[in-house]
């Protein structure tokens, strides 16, 4: 009994259980593919990809006959171990090689360089038994040539499977690289034939050898069971694979927040995906386009030569590389659309197609997002037709900014799309404060969405005037003259640029010509047609009062004034206590609203851009000083 149960532990350290479980382990969680797919790109970026699998692959080979030979050499101890004391014929493998080179008959005898000597003999038994059939070391009684035999027969079964996985490898090398120098040979053949110039031709080589070794995507056609599936399980395929690049579109998203049967059927009835090679043309300039092409993977060249939009303006050639995740022709969801350049494929990918007659369809089986998406395009048309704008087919060159569009939409679209993230604030802020927020969504002050990571965003429309005059000058205001008639003081409150805050419906040059009229009525006459197109600035921050992310969208219209201007603004003169800061006390304070309707106007001074810097950091402080005004 001790004697078996000694054997069976020899066994399990011989066969180093606790290893194999350990290189298993490491084979399943993919460091090994992670590892090979990094050497991988950088093999394609030297062009030496098809070698370097080769390679990987014979390794491969290599590393599973020497671990197959590692467990043949294990199997050969432990079995010598199993038989030591048992033999019909007096003779075993063991004592003939201890009578032969003169060493220790005993396996276990504790001297570490017999047992190497007695592991590198199981793995040359190994290696010669299974390649081979035969051993130089005939088995001496009936238990070691059942075990040859059977281990002959398990060699013969992986020797040939293996002959014949290193064959196929060899064959597809052999074909790749003959299919590459064939199509390299044709080219240069054409190219000397055709007697073109060397440096054209270099550069047409160059470009071929760079989109020959990218690696082609596989479509659905080229997975045939795919059809064996049933409709179900196609849909939520295609929506788990592409669900994330419609939802990359803001405005699509937050209509999936609001019916998230949305975007799911847009993946199951208005999308089609193309695998892309290098050199096909997708865009034409000048085509009428009907769909929307998404990007999922490769690179596109887009070149535009001009810009024509309904307002006939051109704008400058532009070339671009268009990366992944990139929307092309998003407009052609929204309105009839023309394309501006000419796009095509520099290397293998994947481009996701939306059809605007599959995407109204859906639309109209969700009947309450359907009445939003209509505000959403009507608000896009009238943005692009009020602001003069000139559009680009690629979606992130286009200076319209989702926000702006959903700002501009109507009050009821507006709280419709606020009113899923509004719904998830229920446990997270107390009652009082979620009635604010949601009286300041019902108001047209803000909007709530959702940020990439599922966070609630608070999202608030600007719009910045800035009024300069020479030399660097800036108008700021400094606060406001009382509301009440009867007194005269300056509500001071923080150093800021004059402006407002966008109301629904509005677009940004609206809404500053709105706040001109109402805040520099003496001013507007003057600079309204100076306008040009306003610059927009986004930034993020922690709301104290809401607790929760706020984004803040600034569109900032500059205009500059002169002397002319500047006599029809009316100055004050603010009386400073002497403690007060100097700088304020020398500053001269003026309003843009006529004498007889100050109450409540806003109260500025022009500072340099230095200054600015400095006055805007200093914290909200309000004060009652006396006025008196200079007329």
């Amino acid at each position: 009994g001790s004697s078996s149960s000694t054997s069976v532990l020899r066994v399990v350290k011989l066969l180093k259980i606790v290893r194999l479980a350990r290189i298993m382990a490491v084979l399943r969680s993919g460091k090994l593919d992670v590892l090979q797919d990094t050497t991988m790109r950088f093999a394609h970026m030297f062009g030496c990809e098809a070698s370097f699998s080769f390679i990987v692959g014979f390794s491969k080979m290599v590393f599973v006959i020497l671990w197959m030979n590692h467990l043949g050499a294990c199997l050969w101890w432990s079995f010598l171990v199993a038989t030591e004391e048992n033999t019909d014929t007096g003779r075993a493998w063991h004592r003939d090689h201890a009578a032969d080179f003169g060493i220790a008959a005993v396996l276990d005898s504790g001297n570490r360089d017999l047992d190497i000597y007695w592991y590198l003999a199981g793995l040359y038994w190994s290696v010669t038994t299974m390649f081979s059939g035969a051993s130089t070391t005939p088995p001496r009684n009936s238990a070691e040539v059942i075990f040859s035999l059977g281990f002959v027969v398990f060699g013969m079964l992986f020797g040939s499977t293996l002959i014949s996985a290193v064959a196929a490898m060899l064959v597809d090398f052999q074909l790749q690289r003959r299919e590459r120098s064939t199509q390299w040979n044709k080219l240069r053949k054409f190219l000397k034939q055709h007697r073109v110039n060397c440096l054209l031709s270099l550069n047409i080589q160059r470009q071929v050898n760079e989109r020959m070794e990218g690696e082609t995507l596989m479509s659905f056609e080229d997975v045939p069971v795919l059809s064996l599936v049933s409709v179900h399980l196609r849909a939520s395929l295609w929506h788990n694979i592409y669900a994330p690049v419609l939802s990359s579109h803001p405005f699509l998203a937050l209509c999936d927040l609001f019916d998230d049967r949305f975007i799911k059927n847009l993946c199951s009835s208005a999308i089609t995906s193309k695998v892309v090679h290098p050199g096909e043309e997708l865009l034409r300039s000048g085509a009428e386009v009907s769909k929307t092409l998404i990007l999922v993977a490769g690179t596109i060249s887009y070149s535009q030569s001009y810009d024509r939009d309904s307002l006939n303006h051109i704008a400058p050639a532009k070339h671009l590389q268009v990366l992944p995740e990139t929307w092309i022709c998003e407009v052609a969801l929204w309105c009839h659309w023309t394309a501006r350049g000419l796009a095509e494929t520099v290397s293998p990918g994947e481009v996701l197609s939306v059809a605007a007659n599959s995407f109204i369809e859906v639309i109209q089986k969700h009947i309450e997002v359907s009445a939003i998406i209509q505000d959403y395009s009507s608000t896009l048309c009238r943005f692009v037709l009020n602001e003069r704008l000139q559009l680009s087919d690629i979606a992130s060159q286009n200076p319209i900014e989702g926000d702006h569009i959903i700002c501009a939409m109507s009050d009821e679209s507006r709280i419709q799309l606020s009113l899923p993230a509004l719904t998830s604030l229920l446990s997270h802020i107390s009652t009082d404060i979620r009635a604010e927020l949601e009286a300041e969504v019902r108001n047209g002050k803000c909007y709530l969405t959702r940020d990439v990571e599922g966070h609630v965003l608070r999202v608030v429309h600007l719009v910045i005037l800035r009024i300069t005059q020479a030399p660097h000058l800036v108008c700021v205001k400094f606060g406001e003259l009382s509301k009440d008639p009867n007194e005269t003081y300056v509500e001071f409150s923080r150093v800021k640029l004059p402006g407002t805050k966008n109301r629904p419906g509005e677009m940004p040059k609206e809404t500053v010509k709105r706040f001109l009229g109402d805040e520099f009525p003496m001013l507007k006459p003057f600079v309204t047609d100076a306008l040009g197109g306003g610059e927009v600035e986004i930034s993020e921050v922690s709301s104290e009062r809401y607790n929760i992310p706020t984004r803040y969208v600034r569109t900032a219209f500059t205009v500059q004034v002169d002397d002319d201007v500047l006599h029809h603004s009316s100055c004050i003169t603010v009386q400073h206590e002497p403690h007060e800061d100097p700088h304020l006390a020398a500053m001269e304070f003026f309003t843009w609203q006529p004498h007889e309707s100050k109450c409540g106007t806003g109260v500025y001074g022009w500072v340099t851009e230095h200054e600015l810097e400095k006055l805007v950091q200093i914290k909200e402080n309000k004060r009652r000083r006396s006025v008196h005004y200079c007329v």
